[in-house]
């Protein structure tokens, strides 16, 4: 529909609240002033009541510009009141040029008999993210910097408890906030164990303003696909403001393949804004939720509230809460958990139940920081450290009940890394891995890194080879995200899935794609060679590359060599650079073959003179040339670039570790295999 069309609908609209002869449709104004509509405070048209702007579409910045008009048009002719409009929002103001927030929106267009309409609710996901804008474009002039989301739904929360006494929705002055804020935060700490009010710099302004520009609005009671769009929420305008938090359109697939069931007790230990958790309410688990950040918690809470799902959270860091629990005996119970106070400090933070507690537990751990292996209970060497992640998962599977089960998103590395491999084998000894589902792309928020779902029971299936359920999604497009999982969670339930046999005194990854096509390619090549083996069985040594050593200051006596990169392959007439020879780490000679490692495709090269390899090779040493010579044309089939592709990870740069490179099948070219004479 075009804007024309759509501000005569808007007057239409208008004249069934006010006389029409009060309305003047795009009136022409002195100087450059013309809105769309004025309404006038009675029919003589002397004096403007009412400035209505329409657009057929808001982005953030047009949110801006279309304000900065109805604030020149407003100040033009001294208008009390001021309206912007469009088919998916609709916000009314009183406009008070004079104060710090000079906007309180209504419930609905006024009349001179009645200038308060009442507070109505919010109607489309489009009018919740526009109010918050506005907030943050009106504090953010004020304060002069970006504003946390978190202090707008702090705000939102006593908002709640605002509403529900006689007030009209508005805070009182400067000189009276600090003790209406006291008043209000003691009501929400007794409503809620884990409300604590974080203190933000110049938080007042903030609430003021909140208040303000949702004081027409009510916040409970609110269709879902409204308040959806506070639980999805990543305002426009700040790169501050996003973190990272599952996805909204993943969390009901992970908590479909947790099979929640009625009365079970879930818990998410990284929850977040708790929109997994919550997730679980819906199927009627009770929800546990701990979250280390007081700000996070209380934006927690406050969208537990809308969407009226009870969340027991807790405010602490989970590995502090789990530090006391006793592997041998608990005698805390969730009871007791749920009627603890919360508290950040860590002497004074409650500890968890116990092993044995809970039915379920879904997670979505943060990833990437490095913690003491003291945190991991599967580590035996408290010297090193482990990734957060891999604490949070070992720390998590303790607490479940006997058949209990743990669905977690993982990162890729998880599955497949050298560095995890620990925490696989304690998985795999003390506990039972039923399906994975893996897809080739990211789902984690300002990521690239790939993950998997991982559903994990605690009911170990005795022997040493598990046989798992695996889900593998190729594509995931924009906006198919969730269809893609429940689809690959379809396939699970109904068996139409394929299997995984892992066997933990064989294989070193969980990642189907390298177990499967492993074992697919280890066949051909035996059905090809007539045997196949780990490439270590027949190298004496495979070893990586490095980066280039620093040259320094060169004597002309110096010996210089060949410091060479895959590329350099590819020039007709390849010019590499020279390094001296005492500064090389890593030498390669006529029996080593160079297999590229890092990117694509596949290239080896047997050199005739010594080289530095760079960090892009893998060095594969072999006891003679002859050997050399067979090997090289092994890599250089289709073969070795479908065993190498198994094994290929990174979504950026695709490479494979050295460790998997070890691993990789190959024919077995001996001399006693090829009549004794290596050829």
């Amino acid at each position: 529909m075009r804007e024309s069309q759509g501000v005569r609908n808007l007057y239409d609209r208008l004249t069934e609240i006010y006389n029409e002869q009060q309305i003047v449709l795009e009136p022409v104004i002195a100087g450059s002033v013309r809105p769309d509509l004025i309404v006038y405070r009675d029919t003589d048209q002397n004096q403007p009541y009412l400035v209505v702007e329409y657009k057929n579409s808001l982005s953030y910045r047009r949110g801006n510009k279309a304000f900065e008009q109805l604030d020149t048009y407003l100040r033009e002719l001294d208008c009390d009141y001021g309206a912007l409009v469009t088919p998916s929002v609709e916000y009314v103001f009183q406009w008070k040029p004079n104060s710090k927030i000079p906007e309180r929106s209504l419930g609905g267009f006024p009349t001179p008999t009645h200038n308060q309409p009442p507070q109505r609710p919010i109607r489309t996901p489009e009018e919740a993210r526009f109010l918050i804008d506005r907030i943050l474009n009106s504090v953010g002039q004020i304060r002069g910097k970006e504003l946390d989301v978190y202090e707008i739904y702090q705000s939102l929360l006593q908002k709640l408890v605002i509403d529900t006494s006689e007030s009209d929705g508005s805070l009182p002055g400067a000189e009276n906030i600090d003790r209406r804020l006291s008043t209000i935060n003691r009501e929400l700490r007794e409503g809620y164990s884990a409300f604590e009010p974080v203190e933000y710099a110049e938080y007042e302004a903030t609430a003021k303003a909140t208040l303000s520009v949702f004081a027409g609005y009510e916040i409970e009671d609110l269709p879902t696909e409204v308040t959806d769009a506070f639980c999805e929420l990543e305002p426009a305008g700040s790169s501050k403001l996003s973190q990272h938090k599952t996805k909204p359109n993943v969390v009901r697939p992970i908590v479909r393949l947790a099979d929640v069931e009625e009365g079970m007790s879930v818990l998410d230990p990284a929850a977040g804004w708790g929109n997994t958790i919550r997730a679980a309410v819906d199927e009627g688990g009770d929800g546990y939720a701990i979250e280390i950040m007081q700000s996070v918690v209380n934006s927690g809470l406050f969208l537990s509230a809308i969407t009226d799902q009870h969340v027991q959270y807790t405010c602490g860091d989970f590995f502090d809460l789990v530090e006391n629990t006793s592997t041998d005996d608990s005698t805390a119970t969730l009871s007791d958990f749920q009627d603890r106070s919360t508290d950040t400090d860590v002497d004074n933070a409650s500890t968890l139940p116990g092993p044995g507690s809970y039915d379920r537990i879904i997670l979505d751990p943060p990833v990437g920081k490095k913690l003491s292996a003291e945190s991991a209970p599967f580590a035996l060497d408290n010297d090193r450290t482990v990734r957060i992640e891999e604490a949070f998962i070992s720390n998590s599977l303790e607490l479940l009940k006997p058949g209990g089960i743990l669905v977690a998103i993982v990162p890729e590395t998880v599955l497949a890394g050298e560095r995890t491999r620990e925490l696989r084998e304690y998985i795999l000894s003390d506990y039972t891995i039923e399906s994975i589902v893996t897809f080739e792309a990211s789902i984690y928020s300002g990521s690239q890194a790939k993950a998997g779902l991982v559903k994990i029971s605690n009911n170990r299936t005795p022997g040493s080879e598990q046989n798992i359920k695996i889900s593998t999604i190729n594509e995931l497009p924009d906006g198919k995200v969730e269809t893609a999982l429940n689809e690959a969670i379809d396939r699970i339930e109904s068996g139409n899935h394929e299997w995984m046999t892992f066997d933990p005194e064989v294989d070193r990854t969980l990642l189907p794609k390298q177990v499967l096509g492993q074992s697919e390619i280890a066949d051909e090549i035996y059905d090809e060679y007539g045997s196949a083996v780990p490439l270590e069985d027949v190298a004496d040594e495979i070893i990586g590359g490095v980066s280039k050593p620093s040259v320094g200051d060169t004597q002309n006596n110096v010996d210089m060599v060949t410091y060479l990169s895959p590329i350099d392959l590819e020039d007709d007439e390849p010019n590499p650079p020279t390094v001296p020879v005492d500064a090389a780490r890593v030498k390669a000679g006529q029996s080593d073959v160079l297999v590229r490692v890092k990117g694509k495709p596949l290239v080896a090269h047997r050199p005739e003179t010594t080289v530095v390899p760079s960090s892009d090779w893998a060095v594969v040493r072999f006891d003679s040339t002859d050997k050399a010579d067979l090997y090289l044309d092994f890599f250089q089939s289709n073969f070795a670039e479908k065993a190498v592709e198994a094994n290929r990870r990174g979504n950026i740069v695709p490479y494979i570790t050295i460790s998997a490179l070890r691993d990789i099948p190959v024919p077995d070219l001996t001399a006693d295999k090829q009549g004794g004479d290596g050829t």
